[in-house]
């Protein structure tokens, strides 16, 4: 039988993934919180900031009673001798960063963002917000503070996408 209390049989001969699995029960639910109202915004700024916002209180525990932080922002970054879950946690690195780069894209081609917008520079910075949130959170810092840390990185999203003014002459 698998389910969340059970790795699948191929994942016995090989502790790190059995590892990797059990954890990600908690991490998926988890993720469809931060992912939910990114996924329904009506706006690529809402959803952006929705993303930052769930992340402040996932990342907390605020939301459910889960160890603090990403596992996979902070499980391992590169190999470290298990080449399988280094794949793993990196694809799902490069998964955060597709689907934002979607979202940000869509937004220019609709012409909410310029289109002198480097998507990809935008939506590594969303990213690298919420991966430091990530480890703050693992260091203890309150689902208020990262909730300040979303706001401030929503005002430079403000600063960065918004129009010129053209005055009339």
């Amino acid at each position: 039988m698998k389910g969340p209390d059970r790795a699948p049989s191929s994942f016995k001969l090989r502790p790190p993934l059995a590892w990797f699995y059990s954890a990600t029960a908690a991490w998926n639910w988890s993720a469809l919180y931060i992912w939910g109202r990114f996924r329904t915004a009506r706006t690529a700024r809402e959803a952006v900031e929705a993303f930052l916002k769930d992340s402040a209180a996932a990342l907390t525990g605020s939301v459910t009673d889960i160890p603090r932080g990403c596992m996979v922002t902070l499980s391992s970054v590169g190999n470290e001798g298990h080449a399988e879950l280094g794949d793993l946690v990196r694809s799902a690195r490069a998964g955060t960063l597709g689907s934002l780069q979607a979202c940000l894209e869509r937004a220019m081609g609709e012409g909410e963002l310029p289109v002198s917008t480097n998507v990809r520079a935008l939506s590594r910075f969303v990213q690298t917000v919420q991966n430091g949130m990530s480890i703050l959170a693992r260091d203890g810092a309150p689902r208020e503070e990262l909730e300040a840390v979303a706001d401030i990185a929503m005002a430079g999203w403000d600063a960065r996408t918004a129009r010129p003014v053209v005055k009339d002459a």
